[in-house]
């Protein structure tokens, strides 16, 4: 079978592309609109009908290592046959997959799990998103802009980081983590990562929805997640302060010297008096 234009069907093929679309937890709609293709062309796929372009199969394989499709510690050995079983044209680079795996999340499972705990623990604010519909170029956009402002965005195993969430001591969080998920870390304003997000939505008119939050510590619903975008800065949240603190030392200082002026008025009366008697 060479190319895409050979309509034998390729079982084989076909068969990889949908074990690795149920783990990522996406319809073949929602596939379609992460790669930027139509649906049928992902019916095809997983039919065995045609293959996948070059810019397309690496897409998905981007898309399935962040997801943690692959299996752990085998992600080189399964995306180097899910290359050669796609007949693509271009020779593997392995130069491209050398820059991928060390973000492949390649670590055993168990050492992701204390990887997204030590995060949730450390993280003042972590924002829950549904970035279904985002390709992975878009997804990157954000993630950079994000990283400009010490916010880490990550996409996570639901099993994972309920797990994770059971272990960083907030249980409640489990029940919040439904679909697919990537979670914003903030380490610093606790508006920030949804302030961000929030113009990042704006700019691109992308939908990327926000399905819930954690707090210090605390499980936020989605408007509540929200409203922290309302949030002034720390540097205004300190200029106001300074504004309350300054306000009382003025009025104070009036209340003082208004009788020490009283006194000196008094006092500068009584000797005109003694003066001109």
């Amino acid at each position: 079978m060479k190319g895409s234009s050979y309509r034998e069907r390729d079982y084989a093929f076909g068969q990889l592309m949908l074990t690795l679309r149920t783990k990522l937890e996406l319809t073949q709609t929602e596939l379609a609109e992460v790669l930027g293709v139509g649906r049928r062309a992902v019916i095809d796929w997983e039919g065995g009908l045609t293959y996948p372009t070059t810019d397309h199969l690496k897409q998905f394989v981007v898309l399935a290592i962040q997801r943690q499709a692959f299996h752990a510690g085998r992600e080189a050995e399964e995306i180097r046959a899910l290359w050669q079983a796609s007949h693509q044209k271009v020779l593997f680079d392995e130069m491209w997959l050398g820059r991928l795996l060390p973000d492949a999340g390649s670590a055993p499972a168990s050492k992701q799990v204390e990887e997204i705990a030590e995060r949730l623990k450390r993280a003042k604010v972590a924002v829950l998103t549904d970035y279904r519909g985002l390709t992975v170029s878009q997804l990157q956009d954000l993630r950079t802009r994000l990283r400009g402002s010490d916010v880490e965005y990550r996409v996570v195993k639901n099993t994972l980081a309920r797990r994770a969430a059971e272990a960083a001591g907030m249980p409640a969080l489990q029940s919040e983590l439904k679909g697919p998920v990537a979670i914003a870390f903030g380490y610093d304003d606790l508006g920030v990562p949804s302030k961000l997000i929030s113009e990042f939505v704006r700019a691109t008119r992308l939908k990327l929805e926000v399905v819930g939050g954690l707090v210090e510590g605390r499980v936020f619903s989605p408007d509540q997640v929200k409203q922290l975008a309302d949030l002034p800065s720390r540097e205004s949240l300190i200029a106001q302060l300074m504004g309350t603190l300054q306000s009382p030392v003025s009025q104070l200082v009036g209340i003082i010297q208004t009788p020490v002026q009283q006194l000196v008025g008094v006092l500068n009366a009584y000797k005109e008096r003694l003066e001109a008697a």
